[in-house]
């Protein structure tokens, strides 16, 4: 018994998913899942449907290193966060802001005349037995010999376990430098109309994100850097409480993206209705937009749509410097690069919290 996915995504396009039993299909935003949903809200790799004879099954989470990591956005399945659950008919999924609709379809029923039914079937050979564990079509996995073990995260990016654990070594660490490295950014990103960039990140756990940064406040625990990727834009800027209304309690290093598409080189919801157009061979983000962006996110001291490049650190027990390294253009061989200036080019002295001291 075959089935489909009905899947709507924000921007309203629709397309349907033919599920084949017997295979697997990965659902996430990155381009190699079998299912790519556009969609800010949805993790790279943030479920997954298996089969069961006829009954498909939707997980939460992707397998990595043969354990289930659980998505930070979670699966809905009817209104409820769902771990795992076996699809019904008419079942509404919802991943992000995507709503996958389950649909079985049951093979057509076919009627034959007793002479059709007087048919000679030759010997068939017995067939080879199936693997316990088979992918999709268009993509190979090994065979899996026992059931993944699956990864909670309490319904927060960390859980009381690691969130323990990092406040624990945070306390103790005698270095000279504690250093946090980020997928996304722990500052918030605000864009017009006072909402917020995406969820999909610290700002969409604030109660966490307020746990940790108060920690390090209330414990007076210095010179902690938080270091950033993943999300193809430079910035720089303070590390505050309250969503960014509060105490600053350290500084925030993002560093770009070398190769993947930035901001400045797509199209990005800056809120209110407003769509800041990108320019993937030519990306020139108007610096009066920046700086009404920086006007809302007071927190943030610099920041780069449009380069490429990286970050490079020199660590001493007196300072921590930093360079944004950011090349003229990735569009054409060139080695050249941009003067880092005071923005780019970042000095932080034992016991400094802030970049606007």
């Amino acid at each position: 018994m075959s089935a489909v996915l009905r899947i709507t995504e924000p921007d309203g396009r629709s397309w349907e998913k033919q599920l084949v039993p017997g295979a697997l299909f990965s659902i996430g935003r990155a381009k190699e899942n079998d299912i790519v949903l556009n969609d800010r809200r949805v993790s790279r790799r943030h479920a997954h449907i298996t089969s069961t004879g006829n009954t498909f099954n939707i997980v939460d989470g992707s397998i990595e290193n043969g354990e289930v990591k659980r998505s930070v956005n979670h699966v809905f399945v009817n209104g409820s966060p769902m771990l795992e659950k076996p699809l019904e008919q008419g079942d509404i999924v919802i991943i992000g802001e995507s709503k996958l609709e389950f649909v079985q379809k049951a093979p057509p029923q076919v009627s034959y005349s007793p002479q059709e039914m007087q048919i000679s079937i030759p010997p068939i050979a017995a067939p080879k037995a199936a693997p316990a564990f088979v992918a999709s079509a268009t993509r190979s996995a090994p065979a899996a010999t026992s059931v993944p073990r699956a990864v909670d995260y309490d319904d927060n990016p960390l859980g009381q376990t690691q969130m323990k654990y990092v406040q624990t070594q945070l306390q103790k660490s005698k270095a000279a430098w504690k250093v946090m490295a980020n997928e996304v950014t722990v500052m918030p990103t605000k864009v017009l109309g006072g909402s917020y960039f995406t969820y999909d990140g610290w700002q969409g756990y604030p109660q966490e994100r307020e746990e940790l940064l108060t920690y390090i406040r209330d414990n007076s625990i210095p010179d902690v850097v938080f270091v950033t990727g993943d999300i193809h834009t430079f910035i720089t800027g303070d590390v505050r409480t309250n969503m960014g209304d509060g105490d600053t309690v350290a500084i925030e290093l993002v560093g770009g993206s070398v190769t993947s598409q930035g901001l400045g080189e797509s199209d990005v919801d800056g809120g209110a209705g407003v769509v800041i157009k990108g320019n993937d061979a030519n990306p020139n983000t108007p610096p009066a937009l920046i700086e009404a962006l920086r006007g809302i996110n007071p927190w943030v001291k610099a920041a780069d749509f449009d380069h490429h490049g990286f970050a490079k650190v020199t660590a001493t027990q007196t300072g921590f410097d930093c360079t944004l390294v950011r090349l003229q253009t990735i569009k054409q061989r060139s080695k050249a690069t941009l003067p880092p200036g005071s923005d780019y080019a970042v000095h932080i002295a034992r016991g400094q919290k802030s970049l606007f001291a």
